[in-house]
């Protein structure tokens, strides 16, 4: 992979499943921590020229407007060039405009981090590679938030079928320091 065609993407960093504070929230310590780390490494995959998409997940039609703020995003600081993109459904890459948004960047290849590792990434990334993209999923900057019935043997199954239809995972920082180096910032 290379950085022109490749990009990082994060899916549902919101309140409502990765800040612990709010009422009714979804949210527990290990989303809450994932999603601080992911905040904290967005500057380097920046400066390593990969542009990043930040996808939640769309207040629904009728929806009483008093829990919108549980969809705003948690922790994170968007820059100007990043990308919001909002989806209606489990997956981000067929209820919302992000395919076509890579695409019309000449994107190919891309970085998924977020949340919920057992429902919404599990189903991006496996549309993402129907969709003939290159996947590579960050097995530290995923959580499962208190609905997503985490339990290891579904994560373990959910992981395994990630990686049997073509989904490469990787830690962050292994992936980091391979575009680092395509850039000449680790030296």
């Amino acid at each position: 992979m290379n950085t022109k065609n490749t990009a990082l993407v994060i899916i549902d960093p919101q309140r409502l499943y990765c800040d612990p504070l709010p009422m009714h929230s979804r949210a527990n310590d290990e989303t809450d921590t994932t999603c601080r780390r992911i905040a904290s490494i967005m500057p380097a995959f920046r400066a390593a020229g990969l542009p990043i998409y930040v996808v939640k997940m769309r207040m629904p039609d009728g929806a009483d407007p008093k829990y919108a703020h549980l969809l705003d995003i948690h922790a994170l600081t968007l820059s100007n060039d990043d990308m919001l993109v909002e989806k209606s459904s489990l997956s981000a890459f067929t209820s919302s405009p992000l395919t076509g948004m890579l695409l019309e960047r000449g994107i190919t290849n891309t970085i998924v981090a977020g949340f919920n590792r057992t429902v919404c990434i599990t189903e991006s990334v496996l549309d993402g590679r129907r969709k003939n993209f290159g996947v590579t999923l960050l097995s530290d900057l995923v959580a499962d938030d208190n609905d997503s019935n985490y339990r290891p043997d579904i994560t373990f199954a959910r992981m395994l079928e990630m990686n049997l239809r073509g989904v490469e995972i990787e830690e962050s920082a292994e992936v980091l320091a391979r575009y680092q180096k395509k850039r000449g910032l680790n030296r």
